[in-house]
């Protein structure tokens, strides 16, 4: 029961954090393309160093338009990132009890060795 517990959170902070992360980068990505893009290729020295590489993003159809145009890449790119978030935290899920158990018993030797060396020097 109680391993079933944390693969559910796991599971439900996987699904949380992909779904905060796409709708972030989704906001960030049309706001830099509709906002931000447009300004900085009109400033002399960023037009020169960023025309080649992103004058193409200026062309085409309103950034609202792409989400649904796209739709299919937004959710194949929502379920890498689930995927992916969902295979660290079952990880982190099950190998969290192995990894305190070691560091408490690694801290338990090194204070009993420290007891013994003070027990020593005050004999």
């Amino acid at each position: 029961m109680r391993n079933v517990r944390r693969v559910v959170k796991a599971g439900f902070a996987a699904l949380v954090v992909t779904t905060l992360t796409l709708a972030a980068y989704t906001v960030v990505f049309g706001l830099s393309r509709s906002l931000v893009l447009p300004v900085f290729l009109r400033l002399p020295l960023f037009s020169l160093i960023l025309r080649p590489f992103c004058a193409h993003f200026r062309r085409g159809p309103w950034t609202i338009i792409l989400l649904t145009r796209y739709s299919s890449l937004v959710w194949r790119t929502f379920l890498l990132g689930l995927t992916t978030t969902a295979g660290w935290e079952f990880a982190d899920a099950l190998f969290d009890d192995k990894a305190q158990e070691v560091s408490f018993t690694v801290a338990r030797r090194v204070f009993f060795v420290l007891a013994d060396r003070l027990n020593s020097q005050l004999l």
